[in-house]
C-alpha cells in the first residue's frame, strides 16, 4: 500500500532545456536541488516521477543525480510537439511516481495479456525497466491498430524465448525478456 503522503509530492518550478554533450545528446530540464531532495528515491535507483510541460501529455522520467546535478530527461514527443530548444525556459511540474513499474498499462496491452496467461506471468517476471520500454514502445504506437499489433509481437517474442529456454537455449544475450530463473519463478505464481 502507498503511503498517501507520498502519493502527494509533487512541485512546480520554471526549468531550462539543456543538452548533455554525452548520453547520446539526451535533451533533459536540470532541477534545483531543494526542489528534487523532497522526492524520495526508489530502493533500485532514482525517484520516478511524472513530467508535466504545458501544451505536452505529461510522460514519465526519473529524476536523476548525476555531475552534481538533478535532471529529468525530456521525452523526444514532447521536445518536438513543444519545439523545445536548447536554451529555452519552460515550466515543469513533477509528480512521484508511485506505481509499480512507472508507466501506464495501455488498454491493448492489458487484453492482449488477459487473453494469454503464460504471457502475463511472463511478462509480470520481467524487471521493471524491461518493462517501462516495452511498454513505452507500444505506448507511442498513434493508432489503435499499431499498439495491438505491437502488444501481440511482444507476447509472442515473450512466448518464443520462453519456449528456447525450456529446451535448454540460453537467453538472446542482450535481447533476453525473461530471468534466467524463469521455470522456478513461474512455478512459484503457479502455486501461489
Amino acid at each position: 500500500m502507498i503511503d498517501s503522503a507520498l502519493s502527494s509530492i509533487q512541485a512546480t518550478f520554471q526549468g531550462q532545456i539543456q543538452k548533455f554533450d554525452h548520453l547520446y545528446g539526451c535533451n533533459y530540464i536540470e532541477v534545483p536541488a531543494e526542489v528534487a531532495l523532497p522526492f524520495p528515491p526508489r530502493e533500485s535507483g532514482p525517484p520516478r516521477v511524472h513530467v508535466e510541460l504545458p501544451g505536452a501529455e505529461s510522460f514519465p522520467g526519473a529524476l536523476n543525480h548525476q555531475e552534481g546535478i538533478y535532471w529529468v530527461p525530456i521525452h523526444p514527443h514532447a521536445r518536438k510537439k513543444l519545439r523545445l530548444q536548447v536554451g529555452m525556459s519552460v515550466d515543469v511540474t513533477l509528480t512521484l511516481d508511485t506505481s509499480e513499474i512507472g508507466f501506464t498499462m495501455t488498454d491493448e496491452l492489458l487484453a492482449v495479456l488477459d487473453s494469454d496467461p503464460v504471457a502475463d506471468a511472463l511478462f509480470q517476471l520481467m524487471k521493471p525497466g524491461m518493462k517501462r520500454s516495452l511498454l513505452r514502445y507500444i505506448s507511442d504506437g498513434k493508432t489503435e491498430a499499431t499498439r495491438i499489433k505491437r502488444s501481440l509481437l511482444l507476447t509472442d517474442r515473450l512466448l518464443k524465448e520462453f519456449a528456447l529456454h525450456q529446451n535448454g537455449h540460453p537467453p538472446v544475450a542482450s535481447k533476453a525478456y525473461l530471468p534466467k530463473d524463469v521455470e522456478q519463478r513461474l512455478t512459484e505464481i503457479s502455486n501461489e
